[in-house]
């Protein structure tokens, strides 16, 4: 027996090695096989399968799109909502011809990089700062492409690579299938919306060129005659329910209650420069570092000496500030844990008990945390953090921008970055289950940081979706106003043949008429003059008389005037217009001075140009009522998506993979 296992000792070991293979395989095959029945589909695209393992394949190349790009670019650039999106966007680019192979996704990633930095320009630009404070925040241009660029191909996209099981090959496969999607959308937004005929051509032109300039005055609904009388509660209730679902700017009168997303805030600020202040540089390190750059002792001179000293001390304070930055973010993150810890799951939430709001986490406790361990940490002493409690009144992300200090700050996630505003927005209870994974009543572990280094860590206390107030009585003052301005409105379009009679009876009507409600000088009506009165708008711009209503009225006055005779000649009242401006609830005058009608010459000398402005005003306004044609749900009808009801929702879908 002994002889005979000898003899086939290399054969026994071979066998038995395939089948520990066989066994430490065969479990997970099983599992697989019970995932993916063979034969079935994940969902079908026009009565075609989409096998499971295509689904899977497409799962692992968006989770590497969206480790590489960020959930909200990758989805700013149209690469789609989830896999399945991901999957009918790029068979309609490969049944347009739109194809991309690896080559497309590398020369696609320098364009990725420049629009992600352009982003990031743009998100500081919109809160007015100037673009020298922006790049000393960010960077120059150009370097930070490169550097971003970079970064993509040597350590993301090598990193979503490896958790998704793809190689570079694939990977840039990908790029390159997102970089043919991106061309096809670019097509569609640059293909002609329609065929122009003539007389359409004429009458768009026409809508476009034709224009007047005008002295112009608007008349405000407090200048309106007669008494406004103070409106009681059931008035203003009734006028809250009549306007409550509607969005500010919108409807008839403009009036609206419907507010946006919303929230109530808490955040701890971290002075920089407070704390920078109020360190002492340590004495031994300055010697020694002094005694290391003159290991004499003796500097060459004085001035040297001082110059030295004061370089060497700012190294230091610089190095004692980053450590007391560093401990203050430690704290934070471990008090955070701490109040937390014990808290039942929800996925990557928590479930938050019924007294948390009154009995939770507390800023005002954590920055006197703050201040005591960092004591106790690094030995430096620094002033108690200052908290603010905004939990007055609710804050729209507009409101919290213009906040001063937090709301110039960002949070940075390598070389990404998001406004205060958006990543409060952010919030579970806002807009659902998202990677921030921020909620309402649990501090953000990412601080934000302003222009000046300074941190703040915030809590949303509170959210709210897009909804009316709840009563009248939270916007009462406004509601009182807007009541009062309607009710003034009314009598001025009563009166409305009274303003024209004391126009056309005073030498000069728009002044006459700036004088409506002015006790003196002072108090007249700003008047408007060489406005140009066009279809699309008025310039220079005014918010007041910038309207459909007013630009209509005088262009429509404007067509009934020769325009090849003076106008001093020609009739005034015919050159007066005085119009209900319903969006502003006023009255806008207007005396037209000059016409400038669409003419046979100016159309024939508007060649394509004018042509490509028209199409292009006419894609616009259809782009604002019709559905993007490469959305999810639009794909879904258009391709006949049919869904297995068995189907499991890929974990990359969920965040969590592949």
């Amino acid at each position: 027996m002994l002889k005979w296992l000898r003899k086939y000792n290399s054969i026994i070991l071979v066998v038995g090695g395939v089948l520990l293979m066989v066994a430490f395989l065969l479990p997970e095959t099983i599992s697989q096989l019970g995932k993916t029945p063979i034969g079935g589909s994940a969902f079908k695209i026009n009565g075609k399968r989409v096998s499971y393992a295509d689904a899977d394949f497409a799962s692992r190349e968006f989770f590497v799109l969206r480790s590489l790009l960020g959930e909200g670019f990758l989805a700013g650039i149209g690469g789609g909502e989830n896999s399945e999106h991901w999957i009918m966007l790029n068979r309609e680019a490969e049944r347009q011809g739109f194809a991309g192979g690896k080559s497309d996704g590398i020369d696609f990633l320098p364009e990725l990089a420049r629009a992600a930095v352009a982003m990031q320009y743009e998100q500081y630009t919109r809160m007015g700062l100037p673009m020298q404070q922006v790049e000393q925040f960010i960077g120059p241009m150009k370097p930070k492409v490169k550097q971003l660029t970079e970064e993509l191909a040597t350590r993301r996209l090598p990193s979503a690579m490896g958790q998704a099981r793809l190689s570079e090959d694939q990977a840039y496969r990908a790029l390159g299938k997102l970089h043919a999607i991106t061309r096809m959308r670019v097509a569609y937004q640059n293909t002609a919306a329609a065929r122009l005929s003539g007389p359409r051509m004429i009458a768009g032109l026409k809508e476009i060129a034709d224009s007047a300039k005008a002295d112009a005055v608007f008349i405000p609904p407090d200048r309106a005659p007669g008494e406004t009388k103070e409106p009681t509660a059931e008035e203003m209730r009734a006028h809250f329910d009549r306007f409550k679902g509607t969005k500010p700017g919108e409807g008839e009168f403009g009036i609206g209650y419907l507010m946006p997303d919303r929230v109530k805030l808490a955040f701890m600020t971290i002075d920089r420069n407070a704390i920078q202040t109020g360190l002492t540089p340590e004495a031994v390190e300055v010697r020694k570092r002094f005694l290391k750059q003159f290991p004499t002792g003796t500097p060459p001179s004085e001035e040297a000496a001082q110059a030295a000293m004061v370089k060497i001390e700012d190294e230091v304070r610089a190095e004692q500030l980053d450590r007391v930055l560093k401990a203050i973010d430690q704290i934070v993150k471990a008090e955070i844990e701490k109040a937390t810890r014990k808290l039942e799951a929800d996925g990557d939430y928590k479930k938050l008990p019924a007294d948390w709001a009154t009995g939770g986490f507390k800023m005002q406790s954590l920055a006197a945390t703050v201040e005591k361990r960092v004591k106790e940490t690094s030995g430096t002493t620094i002033a108690l953090p200052s908290v603010s409690i905004l939990d007055a009144n609710w804050l729209t992300a507009k409101e919290l921008s213009a906040f001063p200090g937090i709301g110039e700050s960002s949070v940075k996630r390598g070389n990404q970055s998001e406004s205060f505003a958006e990543a409060a927005m952010k919030v579970r209870e806002l807009a659902g289950r998202n990677q921030g994974l921020l909620q309402a009543g649990i501090p953000s572990l990412e601080y934000t940081a302003d222009p000046s280094g300074n941190r703040y860590y915030f809590m949303v206390l509170d959210a709210r979706k897009e909804s009316a107030p709840e009563a009248y009585t939270e916007i009462e003052d406004r509601v009182k106003s807007d009541v009062k301005r309607l009710a003034g409105f009314q009598r001025m379009k009563d009166n409305l043949g009274g303003y024209r009679l004391l126009a056309e009876t005073a030498p000069d009507a728009i002044a006459a008429l700036a004088k409506t409600g002015a006790a003196t000088v002072a108090d007249e009506l700003p008047v408007l003059s060489g406005l140009t009165v066009r279809e699309s708008g008025i310039s220079p711009t005014n918010a007041d008389l910038d309207h459909e209503d007013f630009r209509k009225a005088v262009l429509a006055a404007a067509a009934k005037l020769d325009p090849l005779t003076d106008l001093s000649t020609q009739d005034a009242s015919a050159r007066l217009v005085i119009t209900p401006v319903a969006k502003s609830l006023g009255i806008g005058a207007a005396k037209i001075t000059t016409v400038s009608p669409m003419t046979e010459e100016r159309f024939r000398s508007a060649g394509p140009m004018a042509g490509a402005q028209l199409i292009n005003r006419m894609r616009q306004a259809e782009n604002q009522t019709r559905e993007d044609p490469f959305s999810l749900s639009a794909l879904e009808t258009r391709l006949n998506v049919k869904y297995n009801d068995n189907r499991v929702k890929k974990q990359a879908d969920a965040g969590k993979g592949p």
